[in-house]
């Protein structure tokens, strides 16, 4: 009979008390193998995200966090206004020319359809932005995967800031939307958790939380599904910024103005991407002494995110590693505790012919069994739950994890563990190797 057989045997003649140490092995594992999972999907989909952004224009009193939170990655609410002013200047104004733009996109933010943000923008969010990059750094745009993007340029956004002043002047009602900006393009996360198509229609709700409160005089059809992107984007809703405007209960400017003009028309947040080299450090600088918006590097304030989430994980990983030391003590109490009554059996495989070395491989191959086991399937297990807590991961950070992606780091946890129930079972092995002959084959 093989040593390997022989530990086996050994192992199922005291189930119960291996199987304990192995479920605390495994819980030990599988909590750090998940929060490893978590945190490094996290960071690579957090840090895809924010390239798309380099830098954000949003509104004073905002924290800078916050603004990035709002704008990338669709968590929580925007607390201020951006006039269009500042927009245009960053647009094709002076500021534009000066520096360069890639790019300099408008969103407006509020309402949301069966929670998920819809966001108010023009259509070179289609055509100039993305999360990609090619050779000369330039962006290359998102693809559709079904349809495509509604139009709404920048001009007609200047056109529309100008019309609604007007009316405010002239104290007119806001006309309903033209039919051809009802339209949406939805993010791929959307249209497969809500099973929308192209050609659908939704309503948008006022707020971020399920509501019932509808501008039913918004409806918009769906002309577009955006391709994965595997960023925050996927579970987001985009409508023309014009529609936006003309919903009930959303005004072009903040608090009960008597006059204003186009360029006071209000936006949530702008997102830039600078020619410039030093144009991501270069914009928040000039924004310090600007009374009417801040701008913020993105990747700064990512940083400073996982920074802190990094110091929370670092705790629970270390717990874990707690509940892996205390499974290899487990794995040293269960061997030695059994001594005594496997003395009797180890002098018998003695006298039939068996060398200390082939006893000490036996209760060390036990040890080692135990522990690879509980960190397998601690792996595979932690693995099982971020399957299952994909959707409500999803919710709460806008990322998706992927159960099926293995890290290499995964190997080495799984070797380490391994290797620690090996040394928790020398001391056992030696012990139960040195057992003597004649004085355990004695009748008890």
């Amino acid at each position: 009979m093989s040593l390997f057989r022989i530990a086996l045997r050994n192992i199922r003649q005291r189930l119960l008390p291996s199987t304990l140490t192995m479920l605390s092995v495994l819980l030990g594992v599988g909590l750090v193998s998940l929060l490893w999972m978590a945190a490094t999907q996290s960071k690579q989909a957090y840090d895809r995200a924010y390239k798309g952004f380099p830098v954000i224009i949003g509104p004073r009193g905002m924290s800078p966090l916050d603004l990035v939170l709002n704008t990338i990655y669709h968590k929580g609410t925007s607390t201020g206004i951006v006039p269009l002013s500042t927009y245009r200047e960053l647009h094709d104004g002076r500021l534009a020319k000066k520096y360069g733009m890639r790019f300099a996109i408008p969103f407006t933010v509020g309402d949301s359809f069966r929670g998920y943000r819809i966001v108010g923008t023009t259509d070179e969010f289609f055509t100039r932005f993305g999360y990609d990059r090619d050779s000369k750094n330039r962006p290359i745009p998102m693809k559709m995967a079904k349809g495509k993007a509604f139009t709404f340029p920048h001009s007609e956004l200047l056109a529309e800031a100008l019309r609604l002043a007007q009316w405010h002047k002239d104290g007119k009602e806001k006309e309903h939307a033209p039919e051809s900006w009802r339209q949406v393009v939805l993010g791929a996360r959307v249209a497969s958790k809500l099973g929308l198509e192209i050609g659908d229609h939704i309503v948008p709700a006022h707020g971020l939380a399920h509501t019932l409160d509808e501008h039913d005089e918004a409806e918009c059809e769906v002309v577009g599904i955006l391709d994965w992107t595997r960023t925050p984007t996927d579970a987001a809703i985009f409508m023309p910024i014009g529609l936006f405007y003309r919903m009930e209960d959303h005004g072009a400017h903040g608090g009960e103005k008597e006059e204003f003009d186009g360029d006071e028309v209000e936006i949530s947040s702008i997102a830039l991407d600078v020619k410039h080299p030093a144009g991501s450090l270069i914009m928040p600088n000039i924004f310090r002494r600007r009374p009417e918006a801040q701008a913020v590097f993105s990747q700064a304030e990512v940083r400073k995110l996982f920074a802190l989430v990094g110091s929370i994980a670092q705790v629970l990983r270390g717990i874990a590693w707690l509940v892996i030391v205390v499974g290899a003590i487990g794995v040293f109490n269960s061997i030695y505790q059994t001594m005594h009554e496997r003395r009797r059996g180890v002098a018998i495989m003695r006298a039939l012919g068996a060398r200390r070395g082939q006893i000490f491989g036996i209760v060390l191959m036990e040890a080692l069994l135990i522990t690879t086991l509980g960190a397998l399937l601690g792996i595979l297990g932690a693995h099982a739950v971020a399957g299952l807590a994909s959707g409500w991961f999803e919710e709460q950070a806008r990322v998706v994890l992927d159960p099926f992606r293995f890290e290499i780091m995964e190997v080495w946890l799984a070797l380490g563990v391994m290797a620690l129930g090996g040394v928790a079972g020398l001391l056992p092995a030696w012990e139960i190797a040195r057992t003597h002959v004649a004085g355990n084959l004695a009748p008890q």
